[in-house]
């Protein structure tokens, strides 16, 4: 049977909040063993990834729309979920639609989201994101 331990953060729609967020998740996985320097980069980056695009994108940086994170870890897989309270925005529509230029500010987020994760997930009209990330401990 799987277990898993959950953290819930509601966050105000201001960049700073990801600091908070970031801290929260380091500290779930310290106190789980998950020390790899390699993994703890790549959460750390979609999940800071993610909480932008929430606050800026999602919630054009509202001070009256939250953002809520919940982070989901058992023994082979981390989940962190982002939720906005924006209009949301049509995910294959825009990964079809959307030539990034590399060279330019914007449109990279999705492209380090879907490279960096073993699952992504759009729900709720592009207001909710679901990403998973499986462990390798010791396999």
């Amino acid at each position: 049977m799987k277990f898993w331990q959950i953290e819930n953060l509601c966050l105000e729609s201001a960049l700073e909040q990801i600091e908070l967020a970031s801290s929260t998740l380091l500290s779930l996985l310290e106190k789980n063993g998950i020390t790899d320097s390699d993994l703890v980069f790549t959460l750390r980056l979609v999940l800071h990834e993610a909480l932008s695009n929430a606050i800026i994108h999602g919630n054009q940086e509202d001070k009256n729309k939250k953002v809520f994170l919940r982070l989901m870890l058992n023994e082979d897989r981390i989940v962190l979920e982002v939720e906005d309270e924006g209009n949301g925005f049509n995910y294959e529509e825009r990964q079809r639609d959307e030539e990034v230029d590399l060279l330019h500010d914007g449109g990279r987020g999705l492209i380090i989201l879907e490279s960096l994760l073993d699952e992504l997930v759009f729900k709720d009209n592009g207001k909710r994101v679901i990403m998973t990330k499986y462990l390798n401990r010791g396999k």
